[in-house]
């Protein structure tokens, strides 16, 4: 048998015991994060996969029984990191009725997703963030996240744990609860949902008192292009302390 003989025989032994085979499975593909990214509407959620960044802009107003009403303007960006790190910086201007616009936040904030997405319980994600008051006491913000996928993705929820801080002068403490639940009507594209946040602020020294608030409505999510977001909700106070109404729309931008 010449060599090209043996080689051709050779080639049709291997490619007869390949067919024989079964084809090797696919590789699995862990996602790096929740199908809409790091927040429902109010509620953050995990971390940004390393590398992605988002811009967002974000108008809130405000309608109170008896103080006028305001509107905040909040531009922020977001870069995901290595290690399941994530590093914001967002800038607060508040405009109550019948006065300017003013400066009142820097808010810096440091997230860590503790394991990858999906690999624990409810995606634990611990936060840490400094907000530089413009004409109070600075605040130290300390937040434990929480998010889940259910339902092969068809359910978003999420919970929000805040405890927070001034810094000197009269020692005020807050505690805020939020939590989330959408439904994704098309996936990547479109949710409805509802979402709630309940404040519980002290306030120690010459100004002492306690002051409660509870907001609840409906919130959507959605995505007209794959880099393009809007998140929108309109909330409702519930009891004394707590304003008319909130309402929050904010668009970003996926680099």
């Amino acid at each position: 048998m010449n060599s090209k003989s043996l080689f051709s025989t050779l080639a049709l032994s291997a490619a007869a015991a390949i067919a024989g085979q079964p084809a090797a499975p696919a590789p699995k593909v862990t996602p790096s994060g929740p199908a809409f990214g790091d927040l429902l509407v109010t509620n953050k959620v995990f971390v940004l996969p390393e590398g992605q960044a988002v811009l967002r802009t974000r108008f809130d107003a405000a309608w109170f029984p008896s103080d006028p009403s305001e509107v905040v303007f909040i531009p922020e960006i977001t870069i995901g990191l290595p290690g399941r790190f994530q590093l914001s910086l967002s800038q607060e201007s508040v405009k109550a009725k019948g006065d300017r616009w003013r400066n009142a936040a820097v808010f810096p904030e440091v997230r860590w997703g503790i394991a990858p997405w999906g690999e624990l319980p409810l995606n634990p994600t611990l936060g840490l963030g400094y907000e530089f008051v413009a004409h109070d006491k600075d605040v130290v913000k300390t937040s434990l996240y929480l998010a889940e996928e259910f339902g092969g993705g068809q359910w978003l929820w999420a919970a929000n744990f805040t405890y927070q801080k001034r810094v000197g002068g009269d020692k005020e403490r807050e505690l805020i609860a939020k939590t989330g639940l959408h439904y994704v009507i098309v996936p990547n594209k479109f949710t409805l949902g509802a979402e709630a946040k309940f404040e519980h602020a002290k306030t120690y020294g010459v100004d002492a008192g306690t002051a409660k608030e509870l907001l609840v409505g409906p919130a959507m999510i959605w995505r007209p292009m794959d880099r393009l977001t809007v998140r929108a909700g309109s909330f409702f106070g519930v009891g004394l302390d707590s304003p008319d109404n909130e309402s929050t729309l904010s668009l970003e931008w996926a680099f």
